[in-house]
């Protein structure tokens, strides 16, 4: 891209060469020597990061190594399966670019990578769309699983919105068992009285054979 805006560009090689020097990254930094820029040399600039970073075998390679070794998702998740599809087309894409296009055995092994790093459920859901007497096929996969995660997004968003109702308990609360208090009731002596005059239950003074009696009797 850097390239294509300055074969466009009517700007100076120290102007190119200012530019090229303010989008350094990382290892590219200070990859120039101080007498390249001195001279304003763009176009040995440009060389020596050829030299350095256009190695296409190890880009080829790091590419290759990087489908090899997606990560394999861990849930059923919107956020992981984008990130797979991402880290896979990229490297395919950048694949493509560099000459290598993807056909035949480089597309089967592709999608048999990353078929292997999705999760049970969509892996499933992967394996029931298909054809299974036919080969499955690099683009409709990516498509498949762009639908799949939208649908996951959906279903998580609906989730984060709706609380959940809360659980009803069919069990019964547990009842407090009354039990009776213990109150002590002092028992009623009653003494029984025989009279001595009628052999009643009562008192002497209170028979009526006493109350009928003349003192001299009741002496006797």
């Amino acid at each position: 891209m850097f390239q294509d805006l300055m074969q466009r560009s009517s700007d100076s090689d120290a102007v190119k060469l200012y530019h090229l020097e303010n989008s350094f990254k990382g290892d590219a930094a200070g990859v120039i020597d101080l007498e390249t820029l001195q001279d304003n040399d763009y176009q040995r600039a440009w060389d020596i990061l050829e030299e350095r970073f256009g190695n296409k075998r190890l880009i080829l390679e790091s590419h290759i190594l990087g489908l090899l070794n997606l990560k394999q998702m861990t849930r059923s998740s919107s956020k992981e399966l984008r990130s797979l599809i991402e880290e896979c087309t990229r490297h395919v894409e950048n694949l493509i670019k560099l000459g290598q296009p993807l056909s035949g055995m480089s597309e089967l092994i592709v999608v048999t990578v990353l078929s292997h790093a999705l999760d049970g459920q969509t892996r499933e859901l992967w394996e029931a769309s298909m054809d299974q007497k036919e080969l499955p096929d690099y683009e409709q996969t990516i498509e498949f699983l762009k639908q799949r995660c939208v649908i996951l997004e959906r279903c998580e968003n609906s989730a984060s919105i709706v609380s959940p109702s809360p659980k009803v308990s069919n069990r019964k609360p547990p009842t407090s068992k009354l039990v009776p208090s213990k109150t002590s009731h002092a028992a009623l002596v009653v003494p029984t009285y025989v009279c001595d005059f009628c052999a009643g239950q009562h008192q002497n003074f209170k028979c009526y054979v006493f109350q009928k009696l003349s003192v001299s009797a009741i002496r006797q």
